[in-house]
């Protein structure tokens, strides 16, 4: 009986490309009525990337296990459907993470096209934000290492999204947030912006084309530039998310938010003349590391930035 088995094997679970029903049920009566081991190895090529399929590779193991055959047959063809069980299993996952992820990338969408900073934008502009999300997570796929790059991409566009959210960031605002007990974050930068326009590239260009736009109208546009890099930073967190880098109990991204927060905080009060909100210059540094570290892919960033300075956060 193993004979015609072990022949569908080696012919890779008897792949019959092509070739008619007619020639399967041909193909069965050569190996016999009775081989039902070969029978099932063709029911699974025709079901390969099916849950039936994984099923009888199931069924198939389970029958092994109670057969006779020798000890080495035995070994080799477990060894051949455990692999192809495993393989089908991966191929099964990737296609749930995959519907998820774009489930996900589908509720972001809903969720940030809908306020009226983003909703009120030319179609044009709408397309091309879009299209920049989707060229961030193409960069990650194709790239040499996609954890890292994922990583850099995030690391990267938090820090542009703090460099504009402390300048337009409110007493009220900083309430509601979740960083609201930090001392180190004053809610109050929005007050100095025509000071901090020559240490901001966006709000130096508009201030140029448009000498006579106001503090108000510069507030506003932070405010929308912090909008956009929110959807790309939720968008590359549901990439994430569905790579399994995520800590459902004590997670990395928020408490490496709040540190850029305060990083930049500290920064443009530096550079416009305003007192540090931080104890000492080596305070701010402690911050500043946890970049180094969400780059350097340790498996929990938080963890090992924590375990090095015992912050509350």
């Amino acid at each position: 009986m193993w004979g015609a088995c072990g022949k569908a094997f080696r012919l890779k679970t008897v792949r019959l490309l092509g070739k008619t029903e007619r020639s399967r049920a041909e193909a069965l009566r050569r190996r016999g009525k009775n081989d039902k081991l070969g029978m099932n190895c063709l029911i699974l090529q025709d079901n390969l990337y099916t849950l039936h399929a994984e099923s009888q590779i199931a069924a198939i193991i389970h029958y092994l296990h109670r057969t006779t055959m020798s000890y080495l047959m035995k070994i080799a063809a477990l060894n051949t459907l455990t692999g192809l069980l495993k393989r089908l299993r991966q191929q099964r996952n990737l296609k749930i993470e995959r519907k998820n992820l774009q489930m996900l990338l589908t509720l972001n969408e809903e969720k940030y096209f809908k306020y009226p900073r983003i909703k009120e934008l030319s179609s044009d502009k709408k397309k091309e934000i879009k299209n920049n999300l989707a060229a961030l997570i193409n960069e990650i796929s194709f790239s040499q290492n996609p954890f890292i790059t994922l990583r850099q991409k995030i690391a990267s566009i938090t820090i542009e999204f703090a460099d504009y959210q402390v300048l337009c960031l409110t007493e009220s605002e900083k309430t509601a947030a979740f960083y609201s007990d930090c001392d180190f974050i004053s809610g109050d930068l929005y007050k100095y912006i025509d000071r901090c326009i020559e240490y901001r590239n966006e709000l130096k260009e508009i201030k140029w084309k448009y000498p006579n736009t106001s503090n108000d109208e510069l507030i506003s546009f932070c405010n929308s530039f912090c909008l956009i890099y929110l959807y790309y930073i939720d968008g590359l967190n549901a990439v994430r998310v569905s790579t399994g880098d995520v800590d459902n109990v004590k997670d990395w991204y928020k408490p490496f938010l709040k540190s850029m927060l305060i990083w930049s905080e500290d920064s443009i009060r530096s550079k416009i003349g305003l007192p540090s909100l931080c104890k000492d210059g080596l305070e701010v540094i402690k911050y500043s590391t946890f970049m180094n570290l969400v780059l350097d892919g340790h498996k929990n960033p938080y963890f090992e930035w924590d375990n090095i300075y015992k912050i509350k956060t």
